[in-house]
Parts: structure tokens; sequence; C-alpha cells
């Protein structure tokens, strides 16, 4: 795909960087561009899992107070209630993936030098196109934000069906361990690519990630692997499939549940 693009456009792949990748530099050299990527990687996973704690604590923690009973009696209807919450805890979640943006951005153009060469993209294994390196990482930025949403929709859903708190904690954060062990362990399976936690990262389908084989532990850990019968928009689908049953799953028990 990427040598029809060039084919096409008169061009070589020599004028092009690569898409940003947690194992290797967009060009020959590190950029300022490659720093904020890296760092952005490694604030995903804080933030996820501070989103996950949040989000676990969000009813289950008014279920060990006893000021569910208080809430309740509010005149809101209950489903205001909890994508209230979602949306206070989302909020948040915005303002930290804001915040390490900012100080991987400055940290970046201080140490790195800011290679404004276009960056060659192949979405879906499909299509080619050229990208300033800035809106490639905007589209990073946004499927990271998709990404923690998929873990604090799912933890929510976990607080209001557990009473308890430690329980509904517990359970979240085995969750988010079980999903990054998956995808080191069993990354090459057919299978596997079928798999809600595996399609929550968006961001693997415009070029920058291999086939599973031979990948190691720790890329596996910040990079989910591209399988060889992934596709975008199979995985969006099972990706909008499990935060609506989710969702759905948590509207209906909060609603109904007695207090």
């Amino acid at each position: 795909t990427k040598v029809k693009y060039l084919i096409s456009t008169g061009t070589y792949n020599q004028e092009y960087n690569d898409v940003f990748a947690f194992n290797k530099n967009s060009a020959t050299k590190t950029t300022a561009y490659d720093f904020m990527f890296y760092g952005m990687e490694i604030a995903t996973l804080i933030i996820t899992i501070f989103a996950i704690f949040m989000s676990a604590s969000l009813i289950a923690s008014e279920y060990d107070s006893g000021t569910i009973k208080l809430l309740a009696m509010r005149p809101f209807k209950r489903w205001k209630i909890i994508t209230g919450k979602l949306l206070a805890t989302l909020t948040f979640v915005f303002l930290f993936v804001l915040f390490s943006f900012i100080i991987c951005l400055v940290a970046g153009i201080t140490m790195f030098p800011l290679d404004n060469t276009l960056i060659l993209v192949t979405f879906n294994a499909t299509y080619s196109f050229a990208l300033h390196p800035m809106i490639l990482m905007a589209i990073n930025i946004g499927c990271i934000f998709l990404e923690i949403l998929f873990y604090t929709v799912i933890a929510l859903s976990i607080s209001t069906i557990f009473r308890s708190y430690t329980a509904a904690i517990s359970i979240s954060c085995i969750m988010y361990i079980l999903a990054l062990s998956l995808n080191i362990l069993f990354g090459g399976a057919f299978w596997y690519s079928f798999i809600p936690f595996i399609n929550a990262d968006f961001f693997k389908y415009f070029g920058g990630s291999f086939l599973a084989n031979g990948t190691s532990a720790i890329n596996s850990l910040f990079t989910p692997s591209l399988l060889t019968n992934a596709n975008f928009f199979i995985g969006l689908g099972i990706y909008a499939l499990t935060v609506f049953v989710f969702s759905l799953i948590t509207q209906i028990v909060f609603k109904v549940r007695d207090f």
C-alpha cells in the first residue's frame, strides 16, 4: 500500500518519517514527537489505572458509606445520577491526558529537535497518506482517550454491580492486569483479535504496529499486538458494542436496585 502511494505521488520513502512507535524512532534520530509519544504511552498506563480506581469507587463507595440512600432520595432520575458520575470522571481523565500531553510537549521540545517532516501513514493497511506529525499526535491523543473511556465504563459497571468498595476495586484492577497479561501471552492467536480488550487501542491501525510474532513483553505491554486478521472497523464495532453493553448493564442494575 505504501509503495502504491509512493508511485502514484512520485515520491520516495526517504522523504517521509515513520509512524510513531514505542520501540523505535520515527526518524533516524529521536525527535520531540518520539519523546511525546513515548511519554504519553507511559502516562496512559498511569492515567488508566487512576481512572479505573476512580470509576470503581463511584458507586461502591456510596454503598459502603451509606450515602447512596441520600443520593437516591434526590429528585433526579437514576440514569442522570450514573451518567453525571461518568461524565465527571471523564472530565478528570481528559484534564489529566491534556496536562500529560503539555508536559511531554514542553519536555520533548526542550530536549530533542522538532522534526516537522511529514509522516507516511497507512490506515488499516488499506489507505496511505501523508500527515503532519502534530496531526498524527492529535489522533493518538484521541485514541488514548477512547482507550481510557473503555476501561472507565467497565469499571463503573463493576462498581454498580458489586456493593463492596473493596470488591469493586479488586475486580477492576484484576480485569486490567488480566487484559495486559492476555496481550503478552496470546497476542499471536487468531481468536484473540475478537477479545474486547485488544480492540481498545485504535492507534495501531495507523501503521506504527507490527504483527504479533516475535514482539517482546515490554512492547506488548504498551502497544497491543496487530494480528493478521485485525481490522479497524471490526475492532470499532467490538469496542462500541462492549461499551454499549456495559453501559446498559450499569443503567439497568442501578435503576432496579433497592437501597
